[in-house]
C-alpha cells in the first residue's frame, strides 16, 4: 500500500505539472455515479429444506455499495472504484493514476489500470496492480507491458513477473488480442467478431502451463439478434480434469439461451449442461430470467431447477446514482 500511494502521488504531481503546462487543455473534472445492490434469494436441497439468504451478484452478502469516480485532463488523470459488501470492510477494484507524456504512450500506475486487450471471459491483466506502459503507434494496435507491484527488491527487477499484452481491433471487422503472464504461465488468445450485423461471436482459448501437466480452456459465445428476440449459445471445454475422470475426458458445458427485449422488461430462458467429470456426473439446469429497469431502477429475477433435484429463486435490485 505504502508503495502504490507513492506512485500515485507522483502520478498526481506529474499530472499538474502535465496539466499547468497546456494552456489550452480543459479544465479536469470529476465524474462520478455510483450503486446500492440488495436482493433474496431462496434454495431448496433435494429434500425441499429451504433456506434464505440476502444476495448480491458476486457473492452471498447483504448487498453492495459502489461508488466509481474519474479525474481527466487532456494529458493526465485518474479513476476510483470503491465498494463495501456487508458494510463490514471497504474495497477497491480501481484506484489508479495515468499520464500521457505524449499521445502514443500512456504510463499508468496503480490497481486496476485496464488491459490493452481484456479477453471475453478471462479479462487477465485488466485488473492488475502494478506499473504500466501502453503504446498505441497506429489506429486500432495497441502494446502493453505491466509489472506487478511487490516485485521491486532493494537489489533488482524481477521481470520474470511481468504481463505482456497486444491487441488488434480491425474497424468493423474484428479485434483479436493476446494476453502472456510470464509469472504464473497463464497465455490468453480472445477474439472478438463484428463483421456481420446483429451477430455477436466471440471466442477464447487459454493454455495454462502450471501447474504441470499443462491444461486448457476453451470458451465460445454465439448471439444473434432478430430484431427484439436474442437466441445465444455459450460452449465450454477444458482440459483439467476431475478425480473420476479418465485421462483423456474434458470437462465440458454447453447453454443455449433466448431473451426478448421489450420496452422495459427482458424476458429470457436457459437450458445448461455440464459434463465436469465424465458422463456419470454430468448434470443440468433450466431456468428463466427476467431483467427490468425504471428510469435508474433495474431489477432482476431469476428461477432455476437443477438435475439433483434443487431449486433457487432469486431477485436483485440495484438502484444507480
Amino acid at each position: 500500500m505504502k508503495k502504490l500511494l507513492i506512485v500515485l502521488l507522483a502520478l498526481t504531481v506529474i499530472g499538474v505539472f502535465a496539466f499547468a503546462q497546456d494552456e489550452a487543455a480543459p479544465a479536469a473534472a470529476l465524474a462520478w455515479s455510483g450503486s446500492v445492490q440488495t436482493g433474496f434469494k431462496l434454495i431448496a436441497d433435494s429434500d425441499n429444506n429451504v433456506t434464505g439468504q440476502l444476495w448480491e451478484s458476486n457473492n452471498p452478502s447483504p448487498g453492495s455499495i459502489w461508488l466509481d469516480g474519474t479525474f481527466a485532463g487532456t494529458n493526465a488523470g485518474g479513476k476510483f472504484e470503491i465498494y463495501t459488501k456487508a458494510y463490514d470492510s471497504i474495497s477497491s477494484d480501481a484506484l489508479f493514476g495515468w499520464w500521457k507524456p505524449i499521445s502514443m504512450i500512456t504510463l499508468s500506475a496503480g490497481e486496476g489500470y485496464g488491459a490493452a486487450y481484456t479477453t471475453p471471459y478471462e479479462g487477465n491483466g485488466s485488473g492488475g496492480t502494478g506499473f504500466q506502459i501502453k503504446v498505441a503507434p497506429i489506429d486500432g494496435l495497441v502494446f502493453a507491458i505491466d509489472y506487478p507491484f511487490g516485485k521491486v527488491t532493494a537489489t533488482d527487477l524481477d521481470f520474470s513477473t511481468v504481463q505482456i499484452q497486444a491487441s488488434y481491433a480491425a474497424k468493423d471487422l474484428l479485434t483479436v488480442g493476446v494476453n502472456a503472464d510470464l509469472g504464473t504461465k497463464v497465455y490468453n488468445v480472445g477474439v472478438n467478431v463484428v463483421a456481420v450485423p446483429n451477430l455477436t461471436a466471440q471466442v477464447e482459448f487459454k493454455y495454462l502451463m502450471d501447474p504441470d501437466p499443462a491444461s486448457y480452456r476453451a470458451e465460445e459465445y454465439f448471439a444473434y439478434a432478430m430484431g427484439a428476440l436474442k437466441p445465444a449459445i455459450w460452449i465450454y471445454e477444458s482440459s483439467v480434469k476431475g478425480a473420476t475422470a479418465a485421462a483423456d475426458d474434458p470437462a465440458f458445458g454447453v447453454k443455449p439461451s433466448i431473451t426478448y427485449a421489450m420496452a422495459s422488461v427482458t424476458p429470457g430462458a436457459y437450458f445448461q449442461y455440464n459434463a465436469a467429470v465424465g458422463d456419470a456426473d454430468a448434470a443440468y439446469s433450466l431456468g428463466v430470467n427476467a431483467a427490468m429497469t425504471v428510469e435508474k431502477n433495474a431489477i432482476y429475477l431469476y428461477a432455476d431447477y437443477q438435475s439433483a433435484k434443487t431449486w433457487d429463486l432469486g431477485l436483485r435490485y440495484i438502484v444507480s446514482f
